[in-house]
């Protein structure tokens, strides 16, 4: 009796033991945080795939040619779109967004128009729709608008319809909220889109002109945009948003003349920032990253005007001190016009360095990989005409700092014929 007693003891604790043990946590996602997704990026992050291991066996300044991802089961495969260089990189999914229209007001072969949402799947090489885009022909039928002014679908949830002609460099991911965010920039293209365009009194009487970015929710897996009490960021064509971790807001920027904000997603609020230091001398359209080490956002290259050659192009946000500093750097990369539709900005935390890839560049300027060494306040050339970016003209990517990796998914610009390139700076630990 008694060893029975104990043993039906010992099988009480073992099982309370084990109910109490936190189950393993998905890649990317500390304890106490774990997150249960719906929708089509519900089943993130994937198994590694074979590929994963050619990746991480990258050497310094080496090209890794991964070919086409896989596609959707349903949806096929994302299309290039020029200015569109930034994906937003999620390491809790293991992947980045892609989104904005490539061709304007552009309707893909499938009778959608391009305003839809993907997602690259790093571990499984592959594409995931989250979003295939309003139906050009008749979708439009059954949008109608909500309390706050926004077009939602049946279901009640807002949505994106044509909200961004380009992505520029307005898509960011809130990795504290799992959130991507986009700000608006329509461009007024969408007249393909069947019963819009006999509707835009009513959609400029209503759409309020105050609100949040547009976010797709990756855990309840829905579109949402919010109204605002203060005046919305700056968006249109060519700005900037960039998540920041350490005070869990989004930068929202476009040059000098215009206002500065953050975008806080937990209070869906916008605040006012102070212009202090130097600010930027373009108009619209650099390339941007966030600088993890410093506390930093660096921008570089706009338009509008394009920087004289010989003279700085890189200029950086201060977070702590919220105030804008001309870097005026030893060096330069191979062109002072490094816009979004022919160049990509990272930082790579392993090597701590702005990684700045340069495809297309005017007569004269040189394409290539340059890094920026915040340390030094230096450029360096890393290498010139690399042969995989002569291929395509419509580039869209990301850096993993887990695999030490910079993604670039190359294709013609609103074409599904995209190719997906690893690209490694440096081993790292020097």
């Amino acid at each position: 009796m008694i060893r029975g007693a104990s043993a039906l003891l010992l099988t009480l604790v073992l099982a309370v033991g084990a109910a109490l043990t936190p189950s393993p946590l998905p890649a990317g996602e500390g304890p106490g945080v774990r997150v249960e997704r719906k929708g089509p990026l519900a089943a993130l992050p994937s198994a590694p795939g074979a590929h994963i291991e050619k990746l991480k066996a990258l050497g310094d300044n080496a090209w890794l040619d991964l070919g086409s991802p896989a596609p959707d089961p349903k949806w096929g495969k994302a299309c290039g779109r020029a200015w569109s260089s930034r994906a937003p990189y999620a390491p809790d999914l293991r992947g980045a967004f892609v989104f904005g229209e490539g061709v304007h007001g552009g309707i893909k072969s499938d009778g959608h128009y391009m305003d839809d949402l993907w997602f690259y799947d790093i571990n499984a090489h592959r594409w995931i729709c989250v979003y295939p885009g309003i139906k050009a022909n008749g979708g439009y039928a059954e949008i109608k608008f909500n309390a706050d002014g926004f077009e939602v679908t049946p279901d009640g949830h807002p949505m994106p319809i044509a909200s961004m002609v380009h992505a520029y460099g307005m898509v960011t991911y809130d990795t504290d909220r799992k959130l991507f965010l986009s700000m608006p920039c329509s461009g007024g293209y969408w007249g393909g889109i069947k019963g819009r365009w006999e509707r835009r009194e009513e959609l400029k009487e209503k759409t309020p002109k105050s609100a949040s970015p547009w976010i797709y929710n990756t855990v309840e897996g829905h579109w949402d945009r919010f109204k605002t009490k203060n005046p919305s960021g700056p968006g249109g064509f060519g700005a900037t948003l960039v998540y920041v971790p350490t005070v869990k807001k989004s930068f929202s920027y476009i040059n000098k003349g215009s206002p500065i904000c953050w975008y806080d997603s937990e209070a869906r609020e916008w605040t006012p920032i102070k212009r202090q230091g130097t600010l930027t001398p373009w108009s619209i359209d650099p390339t941007s990253c966030y600088d993890s080490k410093r506390d930093r956002i660096w921008m570089g290259g706009g338009k509008f005007p394009i920087i004289d050659k010989g003279k700085n192009a890189l200029w950086s946000f201060d977070v702590r001190t919220e105030t804008f500093v001309e870097a005026a750097p030893k060096g330069a990369p191979g062109s002072t016009c490094c816009a979004t539709d022919r160049a990509m900005m990272n930082y790579d935390s392993v090597n701590d360095a702005v990684v700045l890839i340069l495809w297309k560049v005017a007569e004269g300027d040189v394409p290539g990989v340059y890094v920026y060494h915040p340390e030094k306040n230096e450029w360096e050339t890393v290498s010139e005409r690399p042969p995989a970016l002569a291929q395509k003209d419509a580039w869209t990517g990301f850096y993993d700092p887990e695999l030490n990796v910079h993604f670039m998914h190359g294709a013609g610009d609103s074409r599904d014929n995209g190719v997906m390139w690893g690209y490694r700076y440096r081993k790292g630990g020097r």
